[in-house]
């Protein structure tokens, strides 16, 4: 059979009238294509494990991890630290830093101002291991400690001065932190 017309009608599903020569005719009817964004959608589980991954990682840790595992993007790309923040805005995700400041963690300028020393003494005292950090990107986070652990500091730690009796007294402050 030879075609000798086709109508094209779009509506909530594209139909094709389809005139063969000799006059049969034929109706098909498909499905709308799908949006671009639609086909190229990252899966639900991999949103899911993004979402629990950044309770403990940075957006380029996460891409890692889940290149090693095999996973792509809807694109069928690999991740990257980029594509895992797009993703997170996407998704409304909280960031890491949103989920730590939640759990207390602060900055030094925000700890420094509570104890009421300088930011550079708060990253002294984690320079040389007495005081315990977490690090979101470049950044150091920090849980308010013990008070007296930040007297002791007080008393016997100056950022920038260091001698073997310092540096002894904060692998002590270590170890306490790790008996309690």
């Amino acid at each position: 059979m030879i075609i000798e017309d086709v109508t094209i009608t779009r509506g909530k599903n594209i139909k094709l009238a389809i005139l063969f020569k000799g006059g049969a005719t034929e109706t098909i009817t498909l499905p709308p294509p799908q949006p671009a964004w639609m086909i190229r959608k990252t899966e639900k589980a991999i949103i899911k494990r993004i979402d629990q991954l950044l309770d403990k990682y940075t957006p380029a840790e996460i891409a890692d991890i889940l290149n090693r595992e095999g996973k792509v993007t809807g694109s069928g790309i690999p991740f990257s630290r980029g594509l895992i923040h797009h993703i997170r805005t996407a998704y409304h995700l909280k960031s890491r830093r949103e989920r730590m400041k939640e759990q207390g963690y602060l900055t030094a300028s925000e700890l420094a101002r509570i104890l009421g020393v300088v930011p550079t003494a708060v990253s002294g005292w984690a320079s040389l291991g007495a005081l315990p950090y977490t690090k979101d990107g470049k950044e150091r986070l920090y849980k308010i400690p013990d008070m007296s652990l930040i007297d002791n500091l007080k008393k016997h730690l100056k950022p920038g001065r260091k001698n073997s009796s310092l540096e002894k007294l904060a692998q002590r402050l270590k170890e306490v932190q790790y008996e309690v």
